[in-house]
């Protein structure tokens, strides 16, 4: 699988337009936050997967994680978070496309391969990666539950200790977003 390096992120002033016909708000939740993410750390962690140049091209490093983020942060079922993409220009910019499409942006059993990608120790480090975006607040102390799910929609179980990553991540973003 080869896997190739990602121009960095778009600007929201880069296109006249917009995001190419859509114009996109600099001031929406997900174009913020798409701008705090560590997509450089996340890249050189998903990099290290890829052996070489045989099989399939390898998706983008931030559509894979960033799938699994806005998973979390929905809490939607890998189908749901698909049509949510495709209906969705603000997430498929934070997802790093480079135009909006109203086609499926992927299909829903990549869900699985992008779980795979990273493990829980990965996790925890771009989790402490983007909590030090924001060093005034921390997540809260009650952020170690033991739910297991994963949103409880689609059936494919993240492993209990990369849930307890993503939605520390999860947690801290909904306390200190600007909406």
């Amino acid at each position: 699988m080869g896997f190739k390096k990602r121009n960095r992120q778009i600007s929201v002033f880069e296109y006249p337009s917009g995001f190419h016909g859509v114009s996109i708000d600099p001031s929406n939740r997900w174009v913020k936050l798409s701008h705090q993410m560590p997509w450089d750390l996340i890249e050189e962690i998903y990099a290290t997967k890829f052996n070489g140049p045989r099989g399939n091209r390898a998706y983008s490093s931030r559509l894979a994680f960033g799938a699994l983020f806005l998973k979390q942060a929905l809490n939607v079922s890998d189908a749901d978070l698909i049509e949510l993409v495709r209906e969705n220009p603000y997430l498929q910019f934070f997802l790093g496309f480079e135009e909006f499409s109203s086609e499926l942006p992927f299909d829903t059993s990549l869900m699985s391969y992008f779980r795979q990608r990273f493990t829980a120790a990965e996790i925890c480090q771009i989790n402490e990666a983007i909590i030090a975006q924001n060093p005034l607040k921390k997540p809260s102390s009650n952020d170690d539950s033991d739910d297991d799910s994963s949103g409880g929609h689609s059936g494919k179980a993240i492993p209990k200790t990369l849930s307890r990553a993503l939605l520390r991540s999860m947690t801290w973003y909904r306390q200190t977003a600007v909406r």
